[in-house]
């Protein structure tokens, strides 16, 4: 208890001095408000802060940021704040534990470029950020055309059995919660332009495929999506206009399970088997699955080169149960760094993602 309050006296003083530091408006009463509402949760911090070098002054400010605010919800309005808590703190262990300081200081700095169209597409590039401004993710997954974003993802990498029945079935190991999927506001020729270039494949599909391969890369079995009514900036999106719909996508569109809540996506992804499409499509189904497949390959491949070798796990298993002939191939994604699922020599380390 003594090591958790020298721990957490130590860590918020850093922080309040950065916040102070950057908001020199902020007022000292609520700065020590704050101070002593963090305080009396320092047996909480202890999971986190414990996590000596691998856990950065970045990730301790997000950490410390999103607990600061409890009336604000975290992923999603259907937790109540001890839930909010424990996901959040989730996330940050998990993050300091397989990507390590320099490289989250690297996303939140510039973000990670993890994908690059080639061709048609050159200009379309994925990117992995920060923290999502709405409180709807630890982590951003940011589509830019020309270096401009049109869409985004947020997630956060949590413990399911935080707010399910132990008995659910559910993988105990740590799973990813998207928290939203949004197009940015004046962006719709923009998006027209990056699904033609893309074999017609809309950015929210390219964003989840690159999910798939962050997933593959940290040895994640299950992704699970809030639904729409229960997103944090629901109001906000449709007061604005903006609203996505989640049901359609994740149902209809991946063949994610609905529960009331959320959306679940077990990995790898089942898809349709081509004898089952109808014959003048097969070769379009075929390029647009080979387009998606080498997205999360290369995604996977640049996370498991960037991870530092002391922490980087091996993959599990794939993105998707089928495999098309090669990685690359009639509308391969061509990519910055390039990957194949089946044990191609990158950079010093090999990737071997292995199906179940």
């Amino acid at each position: 208890m003594i090591k958790s309050i020298r721990l957490s006296a130590k860590a918020l003083a850093g922080y309040f001095r950065r916040e102070v530091v950057r908001e020199r408006a902020l007022p000292w009463p609520r700065v020590l408000v704050r101070a002593l509402w963090l305080m009396g949760q320092c047996r909480a911090h202890a999971r986190v802060l414990g996590r000596g070098e691998s856990a950065s002054p970045l990730l301790t400010d997000d950490y410390f940021r999103v607990l600061s605010r409890p009336t604000l919800p975290y992923l999603s309005t259907s937790f109540n704040w001890a839930t909010w808590r424990d996901l959040h703190a989730d996330h940050c262990v998990f993050v300091a534990d397989r990507l390590g300081a320099k490289l989250y200081e690297r996303v939140v700095a510039d973000g990670l470029l993890i994908w690059q169209g080639q061709e048609r597409a050159a200009d379309v590039s994925i990117h992995l950020g920060g923290p999502c401004p709405h409180r709807e993710g630890g982590l951003t997954l940011v589509l830019k055309l020309a270096g401009e974003p049109i869409y985004r993802l947020a997630f956060s990498l949590v413990r399911f059995e935080r707010f399910l029945p132990h008995d659910s079935g559910l993988n105990r190991g740590p799973g990813i919660y998207v928290g939203q999927i949004q197009g940015y506001p004046g962006c719709f020729e923009k998006i027209k332009q990056v699904t033609t270039a893309c074999k017609d494949i809309a950015p929210p599909d390219l964003l989840v495929s690159a999910l798939l391969g962050l997933a593959s890369a940290l040895g994640i079995q299950q992704v699970k999506a809030v639904t729409l009514e229960y997103c944090p900036s629901y109001k906000k999106m449709l007061a604005m206009g903006h609203c996505f719909n989640y049901q359609q996508f994740w149902g209809g569109r991946w063949g994610a399970s609905f529960d009331g809540t959320h959306h679940h996506l077990e990995l790898p992804v089942a898809e349709k088997p081509l004898s089952e499409v109808k014959a003048n499509h097969r070769g379009r189904t075929l390029a647009k699955r080979r387009f998606k497949h080498g997205v999360a390959d290369t995604v996977a491949a640049c996370l498991w080169e960037a991870m530092p070798a002391s922490i980087a796990v091996r993959p599990r298993l794939q993105p998707y149960t089928t495999a098309d002939q090669g990685c690359g191939g009639t509308g391969s994604p061509a990519a910055s760094v390039t990957a194949c699922a089946s044990g191609r020599q990158i950079g010093s380390r090999t990737l071997q993602t292995m199906a179940p």
